[in-house]
This record gives structure tokens, sequence and C-alpha cells, in this order.
């Protein structure tokens, strides 16, 4: 095998194998990325046995064959380099890279090693965004559950996909939130599975750099299956409990709206007083008041109240007060810019049987509260699991 490539097109290619290559696997062949060559087109495939991509791409090719080269030791090197063409050529015990200043050999497998690929075969798929998927995966992580001793098992280390009423969703949570992502897509296909947090750094790699384009997403028997021009990208899915989110997001909160660059000011004023122990704030909602009371006291340190006017033609209904953890509250706030909604929700008591006979949390004395940015034309929401306020 002889080819020439150019050094910067290619680093982008390697960047989204950089989560596929298994770095410290037990299969040598799994570190490596299977390079084969034909007439005019290299197929770059890499596998770690739950995901696996394949990448083809028009390039100048010599000499046709196929190689294995070690993922990480040949993205590490193309990383360093600049803009300039490199002749990789494949010798006996692995393949050269020949550059103006450079020249290096690199070690190789055998290339019947190398897992076989199994063909897909996704008789349904729908079409989306690129940039969605990706702003709903890259949003959904930062609520994945950081424990992963009962992560896989329970699906709170990874994500839940689900497609209703023409509407994607993408749900995921850990001890302290649920978040849900949807976005319209045009098909009338039924989906629910769920991904590993490992797939989806490994997706978000990949659509990192694809800048919109449509993408085709289906499911092949026990595969989620993502395909775009000369990109092949299969995960495998999980079974495992998943609360009955619906219960906790509705389409009828009592909500309230809020500036929010002065609720993240007056979040930020009281976590001066904060520990770095849980740190419980207290939110109070009278239905005849202008303003959401937000107070907070640490022992020997001292007490704080904000008061953040509410804007816009929401009220509540009753009075609120709940406790939230001001640490993980500004965390997610600090992320979002322009105006927002803020619903407050109460636990009704139907909820508990109905979400714990699926669900990891139990939900008998737990209440949770949802904001809603007002942003673009995806709908997103967070909730907080909130304790009881003071008051």
């Amino acid at each position: 095998m002889k080819l020439t490539f150019n050094t910067k097109e290619f680093r982008r290619t390697l960047e989204k194998f950089y989560h596929i290559f298994d770095r410290k696997a037990l299969i040598p062949a799994l570190s490596y990325i299977q390079f084969e060559a034909g007439k005019d087109e290299l197929k770059l495939t890499a596998t770690n046995l739950e995901n696996t991509l394949i990448i083809t791409q028009k390039q100048t090719i010599q000499d046709s064959g196929t190689t294995l080269i070690h993922g990480k030791k040949l993205h590490e090197l193309i990383s360093k380099l600049g803009d300039e063409d490199c002749l990789l050529t494949e010798e006996d015990n692995g393949c050269r890279l020949k550059l103006k200043r450079s020249n290096w050999h690199l070690q190789g497998q055998p290339a019947d090693s190398f897992p076989t690929i199994k063909p897909v075969n996704t008789e349904q798929t729908f079409d989306i965004s690129s940039s969605d998927l990706f702003e709903g995966l890259s949003r959904a992580m930062v609520c994945v559950d950081k424990d992963n001793s009962k992560a896989l098992e329970n699906c709170t280390n990874g994500i839940h996909i689900t497609i209703e009423d023409s509407y994607l969703l993408i749900i995921t949570m850990d001890n302290y939130r649920l978040f849900k992502f949807k976005s319209f897509v045009d098909t009338s296909l039924e989906l629910k599975l769920n991904l590993s947090t490992r797939t989806v750094r490994a997706l978000l790699a990949i659509l990192s750099d694809m800048k919109g384009e449509i993408i085709r997403i289906g499911v092949d028997q026990d595969k989620f299956v993502l395909q775009a021009e000369g990109l092949l990208f299969t995960a495998n899915t999980y079974t495992g409990k998943y609360p009955t989110v619906h219960r906790i997001f509705t389409d009828y909160l009592d909500q309230i709206g809020v500036d929010p660059s002065i609720l993240i000011k007056s979040l930020a004023r009281l976590k001066l007083l904060a520990e770095q122990t849980i740190s419980m704030a207290n939110f109070s909602i009278r239905g005849d008041c202008e303003d959401l009371v937000i107070t907070f006291s640490v022992k020997d340190n001292g007490t704080a109240e904000e008061r953040v006017p509410i804007i816009g033609r929401y009220r509540p209904e009753f009075n609120i007060d709940v406790g939230i953890n001001l640490n993980i509250l500004t965390q997610d706030l600090a992320k979002e810019h322009g105006m927002m909604l803020i619903g407050f929700q109460y636990k009704k008591p139907e909820y508990a049987a109905a979400v714990t006979a699926d669900s990891l949390v139990p939900l008998d004395n737990l209440r949770y509260i949802s904001f809603v940015p007002m942003l673009d034309q995806n709908d997103y929401s967070y909730s907080w699991h909130v304790g009881p306020g003071r008051a």
C-alpha cells in the first residue's frame, strides 16, 4: 500500500476516531485503525467492539493494500505536524511516513487480526441536522451520572433517546437533576434506546466538525446507526431502567419569568457564603409577590437574601418554598444566555408509584424545579431535585 495525504486535512479525520480506537485494549488490534487503499479511495475503520466508525474519502493512491496503524501514535504524530503532504508506505512490520523533514516508521499488526465488521441494514431511518443533535448531546452530558457503580445497568451514566409524536427526545439524569432536549424530526419511526457515555463522547467528536450537515439515524437490531456522506458510525444499545420523565417534565407548569443576568448575579453573591459541602438555598414565591426571594444561610458564616424581579404574565397559583442545591443550579444557569422561563412544580401524590415502577429514583418525598430557556427553535429543559423549603 502506498498513498499521499495532506496532514492538516487528515488531522480532522483522525479527531473523529479519537474516542473509537481503544488505547488500553486487551486485544491489540482494537488500538489500531485499519487502512484499506483502493482506486483513488481510502477506507478507514476503527472499533472498540462497542462503537465502530468507518470513513471513506478520496486520496491519492499509488498502490492499493490493507494495513493496521496504531491509532494513538498516529494521532499524536499528525497533531504535531503542520500543513504538508505525507507519503505513507506499507512495510513488512508496519508502515513508514515520509515528510519534508521527518521520516517515521510505526510498528503494525497483521491485517487479518482486525475484527470483521458486519454490514448494517437499517430499513427505517430519519434525517436530522448534525448541529441539533450535537447541541442535545453536549447539553445532556452535563447531567450524566459520574458514579459508574450502577451506571450501565440503570442507564444513569448514559442517555436515553426516544421519538414521540415526530419529536426526538434526549433524556439524561444524575442524582441532582434531569435533562430533556426536544427537536422536531419528520418521521413516523418508533424509537427507544439507551447509549453509554462512551458512545456519546464518540458521537460528539464526530458531530463537532459537521457544521449543520444533515445526517441519517437508524437502528439495526440492537445497534444505533448514524450515516453521513462518507461516514458510518454504529454503537451498541443497552437495555435498562429509566425514569418516567413525563411525570417530571410537563407542558403545564406554573411558571415565572426572570431576567437571567439578574438571577445569575444574585446566585453569585449568595455563593460567597457557600462552603464545599452541599449548599441548599431557599427559593420562595408568594402568589401576590413581584419578586422571587432567594435566601441562603451558613452556620458561622452568615445569612443573605436576594430578590429577583418577576417579569412577564406568569404567576403561580400557590405559594412555593423549596430548597435547591446552589452550586449545581449556578453551574447550569451560567451556561445559558437570553431570556428564560423558570417553572416551579410540586410532585403530586400519584406520581410516586408511577415513576418508581421503572425508575431508580424514589420520588415519595421529592419535588422538582424546571427551567425552559426561550432560545431558538429547540426546546430543552433542566429539572433539579429540590428539598423542602423554610416557609
